[in-house]
């Protein structure tokens, strides 16, 4: 099952400048003519395509990967996709109800816990 889709937009999780899915490299055995991804940035995907040793791996407009002056792509374990405000309005609304109900019922408590302590619960003088 794919994570990311061409279009996608991703936001960078981890930047850290070691290799992530190239174990017979080293980080000087990288190009990146165009910098370095940062933590925090969004890109878009270009491409993925599968990657035996690191799963999902990403083509991102920006910030290119050079090896041996071949363009290869990020790991996808740098990123993560951004939630698009329909989706996250979506999960309010279902979350919503709940959280009412939890409110009220948190105020609930608090109320009885202040008569309790307060000495006006029913039955106490």
């Amino acid at each position: 099952m794919s994570t990311f889709k061409p279009n996608d937009k991703v936001v960078c999780i981890d930047a850290t400048p070691i290799p992530i899915g190239a174990p017979n490299n080293n980080y000087q055995d990288f190009e990146f003519p165009n910098g370095y991804i940062e933590e925090g940035t969004i890109y878009n995907v270009e491409d993925v395509v599968a990657v035996r040793q690191s799963g999902e791996s990403l083509y991102i407009t920006g910030p290119s990967v050079l090896l041996n002056n071949q363009h290869i792509p990020w790991n996808g374990q740098r990123f993560r996709k951004v939630e698009r405000n329909k989706e996250k309005a979506e999960q309010k609304a279902a979350l919503s109800p709940q959280l009412c109900e939890y409110c009220v019922l948190d105020t609930l408590a608090v109320v009885e816990l202040w008569e309790f302590f307060s000495g006006k619960a029913q039955g106490i003088n």
